[in-house]
């Protein structure tokens, strides 16, 4: 039997977070299913040599804002327009690795040519009009939103990363028959190999986007706190954003004094990214969106064993049952830190339950849930 042919479209996503897209597809057998990575040059560098193959799109360039952000998207989806006649011919299947607009318009398209192409999607975010920010960008993240969910009423299957995802499309009139659960993950392997570097022995450690939505103020304001205590406490803060975001909250950190206590370290390495979960005491993700998605970093922390001080969102009494983590209501910075200062006074930096939770959530088991439908639709099974 044929090997099924896959298109996976990351034309417009960033060469720093392709690896945590990918690992769910490198769980897909490799003696069914023939992947195709849609992607631009600097993805594809991102990615071992000789476990996929490649359409590589042209004429892109990077960006640094979310307007420039914006317009290099439109320009990818127009170059992309010129291979959809080369992908209708060869291709069984088209996946989008998320479900923002940037990333279906191209899938949709392909799919109106043909009909009887199988399009998937994976959906793993809410935008608000409510969250924090720049009120202009809220509003175009909002109405993109709202177009993309008009756009992925066309999949044949929707991949859903958690329940309250599943519930928010069937409110929102997808048929339930579409609709497959199949949850994130973390990288088993790679959390226990990590070995310890004391270089990266930070008292805390924040991994994800540097914007409003993910509580940066309300980490500055419980580092305040500690500081009082511990004059030397030092908070990681790993990954980036657009340009005036980041540069507003380096002269934040400034005026407030915490310029000795911060270390903005961007973008890391998988590699680098496993050993700073490894070294760190604690791990600390206020996130206020309610809307918040499945949280992989802080699954990572967690599983590595990490304290984790979360505020109170919705999906997390689901994962996180059993004490897993420390919840607070949203913006009681005084409580966090005072939990914080509880940690570092009895010096006890081992989460023993949560790394019990190693195993439970892993992209192999996300990935066999996908796996499944489509080898039902190819006649596998």
């Amino acid at each position: 039997m044929p090997k099924t042919k896959i298109l996976i479209n990351f034309i417009t996503s960033d060469g720093k977070v392709i690896n945590p897209l990918l690992w769910k597809i490198k769980n897909y057998p490799k003696n069914e299913f023939d992947i195709t990575l849609f992607c631009d040059k600097k993805v594809k560098g991102q990615v071992e040599k000789g476990q996929y193959k490649f359409i590589e799109l042209p004429y892109t360039n990077e960006t640094k804002s979310k307007i420039s952000f914006l317009f290099e998207s439109l320009k990818r989806n127009l170059v992309a327009l010129s291979y959809i006649k080369r992908v209708v011919g060869n291709f069984d299947v088209v996946y989008s690795v998320s479900s923002v607009l940037d990333l279906i318009i191209f899938p949709f398209l392909v799919k109106m040519f043909n009909r009887k192409m199988i399009w998937v999607t994976v959906f793993d975010n809410v935008v608000p009009f409510s969250d924090p920010g720049s009120k202009l960008t809220r509003v175009l993240a909002w109405l993109f939103f709202k177009i993309s969910l008009i756009l992925i009423g066309k999949c044949d299957y929707i991949f859903v990363s958690t329940p309250e995802l599943m519930k928010f499309l069937v409110k929102n009139g997808f048929n339930k028959s579409k609709l497959i659960q199949s949850n994130l993950g973390c990288d088993e392997e790679s959390i226990i190999s990590a070995k310890y570097n004391e270089k990266y022995n930070y008292d805390a450690l924040y991994l994800g986007r540097i914007n409003e939505t993910k509580g940066i103020d309300d980490l500055l304001e419980v580092l305040k706190i500690v500081k009082e205590k511990y004059p030397k406490f030092t908070l990681a803060l790993v990954g980036g954003g657009d340009e005036l975001t980041v540069s507003k909250y380096k002269k934040k950190i400034m005026k407030e004094g915490l310029d000795g206590n911060i270390k903005m370290l961007g973008w890391v390495s998988e590699s680098i990214k496993y050993e700073l979960l490894k070294s760190c005491k604690t791990f600390w993700f206020l996130s206020i969106s309610q809307c918040e998605s499945f949280g992989i970093a802080l699954l990572e922390a967690v599983c590595s064993g990490k304290p984790a001080f979360v505020y109170d969102l919705p999906q997390m009494k689901n994962i996180y049952s059993n004490g897993e983590i420390n919840i607070f209501r949203i913006h009681d910075v005084k409580s966090v830190a005072r939990e914080v200062l509880n940690v570092f006074n009895k010096r006890s930096f081992i989460n023993n339950k949560g790394m019990k939770l190693l195993g439970k959530y892993t992209w192999k088991s996300a990935a066999m849930k996908e796996v499944n439908i489509l080898e039902k639709v190819f006649g596998y099974v």
